[in-house]
């Protein structure tokens, strides 16, 4: 297994296959679509 990433703090992750993309912040994170479209699985 090959596993890619880093220890940011802040980091934008895009799932191509599911139409997502991940925007992650020191305490926060949320989902939106390609569009821009905030999905709300956010915690």
């Amino acid at each position: 297994m090959l596993v890619v990433g880093t220890r940011l703090a802040a980091d934008v992750v895009h799932y191509p296959d599911h139409d997502m993309i991940l925007h992650r912040g020191p305490s926060r994170r949320s989902y939106t679509r390609g569009d821009g479209t905030p999905i709300g699985l956010e915690d």
